[in-house]
């Protein structure tokens, strides 16, 4: 038989004003705070903001992230009205809680909401909380944190809220402060899928070794281009300069060859772009010799690199490449396989509005929260959408095909026109007879007859 509310009360009361033993200043994980422990997310309770470091650092990790968050959100929940429903005393509607909900479910495969409840028990404030600054406690409550897992970690600003519990609301009521507006602490929605692979905290598909390294790599590249741009247009320089002491210290902990090292460097790169060397020895013929070292070919076959492994990110976030930037002219023929990667794009992300619909539905059961679903139009890069006839067009718009005058070989000969650049296709087009090209067009000569009128 459960306790009396008054003796849960009291628990809940003396837990929270227990002194916290939460992070340090170094950032140390959390153990305990108060009696209940931290469950690290991660091995070093970073994995969340890890993940984001990685998808900011890679561009095109970062466009597969919004890619899935455009296809979750789409243009918002298809009620009008309710998505225009005010959810908290910020002002905050509908859409934009599932606008923020988007994001941190498409990057780290949850989201977090803080529920408050007015005088009555009714659910009354939404909140969003983000997902990389919530961690689970072993007694079922949660740890929430702005500055958690950051360098800028503040300990006096933990905060123990309990589990979402709608029967419990007087609870977080009796902890409020009366009469002081924001006191009430709320309750933690905590929505992820519990995987076998991941069953406490979510890791998303594409967070696997491989994924990690590729998305890594990425960045990585860009990096790498970046410091070679500007060592070669600003090269290290190098002096000799003989008889230089490089033993001898003076009370600041520093040689001759140290000052003069500092020198040069404000000499010949006062602002730290390249980096000057200096050499030194009893003669000139002692000193080091530096040998040139032709790294282009190195260099060049980086740009290969970098298109695999932008199309490995692609591939770990199930994105069809072209719609993130690396279309080709040899896949701008097959629309249909474009087609069919689209949707399995949406039919994934499918599972998760319908995630999103059912918490909605819980939270306001008065409503209706069917999630839209993001056009085509919005979907298809410009330059495979030239490509595509008609029918494909009308296809892919969920719309019926209508009659065309144009046969077959005129489709496939307009569709090869919009793969050539500009000026060769004007050339083209001044070959063709005005028959050929009405024919494109879908309309027949004066002169002509269709089939049917030619039928006695």
């Amino acid at each position: 038989m459960p306790a009396p509310i008054n003796q849960r009360m009291k628990k809940a009361t003396k837990a929270q004003n227990l002194k916290s033993s939460g992070p340090s200043a170094q950032n140390t994980p959390a153990q305990k705070v108060g009696e209940a422990k931290v469950i690290k997310f991660g091995g070093n309770d970073k994995l969340p903001h890890e993940i984001i470091d990685a998808l900011r650092a890679s561009g095109t990790a970062k466009r597969c992230w919004k890619k899935l968050d455009s296809f979750l959100q789409a243009d918002g929940f298809s009620d009008t009205k309710e998505a225009e429903r005010e959810v908290n005393l910020n002002g905050e509607t509908a859409d934009t809680l599932l606008d923020r909900i988007s994001s941190d479910y498409s990057a780290l495969d949850g989201f977090a909401l803080r529920v408050k409840y007015n005088l009555a028990g009714n659910i009354g404030e939404i909140y969003h909380v983000p997902f990389q600054t919530v961690r689970k406690m072993d007694d079922g409550t949660f740890l929430v944190n702005p500055t958690y897992g950051t360098k800028q970690y503040k300990k006096d600003q933990d905060e123990i809220v309990p589990a979402f519990d709608p029967e419990k609301y007087t609870e977080v009521l009796a902890l409020a402060v009366p009469e002081v507006e924001g006191s009430q602490k709320g309750q933690i929605l905590y929505i992820y899928r519990p995987t076998t692979d991941a069953p406490v905290y979510p890791v998303p598909d594409f967070w696997t070794e491989a994924g990690r390294l590729d998305i890594e790599s990425d960045a990585q590249i860009s990096k790498s281009d970046h410091k070679t741009l500007r060592n070669n247009l600003r090269p290290a320089a190098i002096v000799f300069i003989p008889g230089l002491n490089a033993t001898a210290k003076d009370e600041d902990g520093k040689t001759e060859f140290d000052y003069a090292t500092d020198q040069v460097a404000e000499l010949v790169d006062p602002e730290n772009e390249g980096e000057p060397i200096v050499l030194t020895g009893d003669t000139k013929e002692a000193a080091a010799q530096i040998l040139p070292f032709d790294n282009s070919k190195n260099l060049l076959s980086m740009d290969g690199k970098r298109d695999t492994i932008g199309r490995a990110v692609c591939r770990h976030f199930g994105m069809p490449p072209a719609l993130v930037g690396f279309s080709t002219a040899g896949q701008l023929g097959n629309n249909q396989e474009m087609l069919n990667s689209i949707n399995l794009v949406q039919d994934e992300i499918n599972r998760k509005q319908r995630v999103v619909q059912r918490v909605f539905k819980k939270l306001f059961p008065d409503g209706e929260w069917t999630i839209s679903t993001l056009s085509p139009l919005k979907v298809i890069p410009a330059e495979i959408w030239a490509t595509m006839t008609d029918d494909e067009k009308r296809n892919f718009a969920g719309l019926q095909s209508v009659e065309s005058t144009r046969s077959k070989e005129a489709d496939k000969t307009l569709q090869a026109l919009n793969t050539l650049p500009s000026d060769v296709r004007s050339k083209v087009m001044d070959a063709m007879s005005d028959a050929q090209i009405l024919a494109l067009a879908g309309l027949l000569p004066e002169n002509t007859q269709n089939n049917a009128d030619n039928q006695g």
